[in-house]
């Protein structure tokens, strides 16, 4: 059976570096010399997913807002509502992230150096040192889509992102280091109340603020 569509959302947002990011690919270079021992996460785009570019996966994006979420808005409570529970042996959630993809002539990409210290000495642990290939600047073409939501949970959502401007959320890798801050640019939250039976939106906003879709959100309740 179908579920009943009540109201619909889609957001397109970009992601600013404002410093050191690191999404790691998770595999190890450390047998490559030419490669540097952590590389930055990449996918492919454009025709026939030919062209490889940076990535920050759609899930790693909803997972540190569901954490913010949850942390800050809802006093550590579950956020079941709107990021859904595991049911059946699948997510079910109301919300879907995409991939962000870099804009390749924004990205300046840097390699930095890493090692653990002894708690004890305060001195590097010996043959602890690995560098990793982190994005200094660049933007990011990332976006959301959200059915059924209700009014509280699209506002916390997107007080949520916004709250990245401040680098109370962090994206990435190494964060409790000062990694990861990135900054909302360009922005355009559309939303509707459904479809009519011709697939045309009802009653349809267009908002090009993530403060002035906040700001309508809370007051509309």
């Amino acid at each position: 059976m179908f579920e009943k569509l009540t109201c619909y959302a889609n957001a397109e947002f970009e992601l600013c570096a404002e410093g050191p990011v690191l999404v790691s690919s998770g595999q190890s270079h450390k047998t490559n010399p030419t490669l540097p021992d952590k590389t930055f996460m990449k996918g492919y785009v454009g025709k026939n997913h030919s062209e490889e570019c940076y990535v920050i996966p759609g899930s790693s994006i909803k997972g540190v807002l569901r954490h913010h979420i949850q942390d800050f808005y809802l006093n550590g409570q579950e956020t079941e509502g709107l990021f859904g529970k595991i049911i059946g042996g699948a997510q079910k959630s109301k919300i879907k992230f995409n991939d962000a993809f870099a804009v390749p002539e924004t990205i300046v990409t840097a390699v930095r150096n890493s090692t653990k210290i002894d708690p004890n000495s305060q001195s590097p642990v010996g043959g602890s040192l690995n560098n990793m290939e982190i994005v200094e600047k660049g933007t990011f073409k990332a976006g959301f889509q959200i059915k059924n939501f209700t009014l509280k949970e699209i506002e916390m959502l997107l007080l949520s992102l916004h709250d990245s401007d401040t680098g109370a959320v962090r994206f990435g890798g190494k964060v409790s280091r000062g990694f990861g801050k990135m900054k909302i640019g360009s922005f355009m939250l559309t939303a509707c109340k459904g479809y009519d039976k011709d697939l045309n939106p009802i009653d349809k906003v267009t908002f090009f603020d993530i403060e002035e879709a906040i700001k309508f959100f809370r007051e509309v309740k």
